[in-house]
This record gives structure tokens, C-alpha cells and sequence, in this order.
């Protein structure tokens, strides 16, 4: 039987593992919050961190003092602090934030589809926004069959999705044409408009029947990573 798409570029968190940054903010932000007596809510807190967490992503993307994801989570909360007048442990709870993404556990759906594509020889690269020492800790953490040449980070290319330079890097890895190459993610901005930018079909993971807020539409919709299998075949 032939394969629709002859490689792939898969997301990791939200994706693959359970957790994202987005959503561990939450946690981190109300320990944040209780640690120093604030009178704001973790909404607030969370929405005034990824502000600048955004602006100092845009300015350090693909400059020469290109910062990490922990870096700049690190940069963001210090900025926090001196916007709210507080003396912030920044690393302190960064370490914390990271640590519950070194935890993280896979959906049920990924393992088995990971090593289904190896059984078929469908050559895949994980694409990820993440530092290396958390991506790597965490695909060692749950056992899976990932190799280490074939995983590309923001911190490896310099570059964040939905910027192209990340996708070109995973691109050149995977040496097959544009043409043949799916993009699977389950983040609208990062995943859908970094595949479309790049030129490359769109799988989107929407596991928990998001509704679209973007005007792209991606190429395909699954709930889980097995129904790719249908895509492929």
C-alpha cells in the first residue's frame, strides 16, 4: 500500500507529552502569587508573564543573542518582577516550571504510533520550541524510540516556531521534498501557521475540540495520533 507522506515533522508538548508551558504557568504563577502575598489573580499574573515572555521571544528571535527557552522564561519573570515592584527568584521557579515539563507523560496514543512509524520505516524528526535537556530528559524519562538526530529544538536552530529557520533545519534533516513532508502539532500558532509558512500540509492534533482562532485552516483534523495512520496510507 502507498504512503501518502514519505517523512514527517511531529510536535512535542501537547502533541507527544501531556504537558505544555502554557499550561503549567498556572501552576508556577500561583506559587508565584502566594509566595508574595499578591493581590492579583493567576489569570492576571499568567497574562502579564506571557506578554513579555512574547515581546523578548520576537525581539530575540534569530538575532546573534538568540536566548533559550529557559532563558527567556527566566528574563520574562525577572521583567515581571521589576514591573510589580517584587524581588522575584526568577530561576528559582523557572526551575520549578521545567521540572514539571521533565515529568511529563505521554498520551496513551503516542508510543504506539512512534513505534508504528518505525516499524513502517516512516522517517519523522520532533520539532519543539523546548531546550534540549528537557526534551531530551523527558523522551529518555518515557522510554520512547527517538533517536537523538532526530530531534530539532528551538535552542539547536536559534529560532521558535512558527519561524521558518526551525522548520528549514528539520526540513534539511529529513532530505525529502517539501511535497512529501506532514506537519503534526496540536499548537494553532506555532504548528499551523509555522507548516503553512514553511509550505508544507497541516495535521492538527485537536485532542480537546478546540475551536479554530486562526483564518488558516490546517489540512487535516485528528483527535488522536493513531488517526494519522489513515492520513498516511
Amino acid at each position: 500500500m502507498s504512503i501518502l507522506f514519505s517523512g514527517l515533522l511531529i510536535d512535542a508538548y501537547g502533541t507527544i507529552f501531556k504537558k505544555r508551558i502554557s499550561g503549567t504557568l498556572p501552576k508556577i504563577s500561583k506559587k508565584i502569587i502566594e509566595h508574595h502575598n499578591l493581590s492579583m489573580s493567576i489569570n492576571e499574573f499568567v497574562n502579564l508573564w506571557s506578554k513579555i515572555y512574547f515581546s523578548l521571544e520576537s525581539k530575540y528571535l534569530n538575532k546573534k543573542t538568540f536566548k533559550s527557552i529557559y532563558e527567556l522564561n527566566e528574563l520574562s519573570l525577572k521583567y515581571v518582577g521589576e514591573k510589580l515592584k517584587l524581588n522575584i527568584e526568577a530561576s528559582f521557579f523557572v526551575n520549578d516550571l521545567f521540572e514539571e515539563l521533565k515529568n511529563a507523560k505521554t498520551y496513551t496514543d503516542a508510543k504506539p504510533f512512534i513505534c508504528w512509524l518505525n516499524q513502517e520505516k516512516i522517517p519523522f524528526v520532533i520539532v519543539s520550541n523546548i531546550d534540549d535537556e528537557i526534551i531530551f530528559s523527558v523522551i529518555e524519562e518515557n522510554a520512547l524510540p527517538i533517536r537523538y538526530g532526530q530531534v530539532i529544538t528551538s535552542q539547536k536552530a536559534k529560532s521558535y516556531k512558527p519561524d521558518v529557520k526551525i522548520y528549514h533545519l528539520a526540513l534539511s534533516t529529513l532530505s525529502i521534498p517539501k511535497s512529501d513532508i506532514l506537519h503534526i502539532g496540536d499548537n494553532q500558532s506555532a504548528d499551523i501557521i509555522g507548516a503553512k509558512k514553511i509550505g508544507i500540509k497541516m495535521c492538527w492534533v485537536n485532542r480537546n475540540k478546540e475551536k479554530l482562532q486562526i483564518s488558516i485552516t490546517p489540512d487535516y483534523i485528528v483527535s488522536s495520533l493513531l488517526d494519522v495512520k489513515s492520513i498516511l496510507r
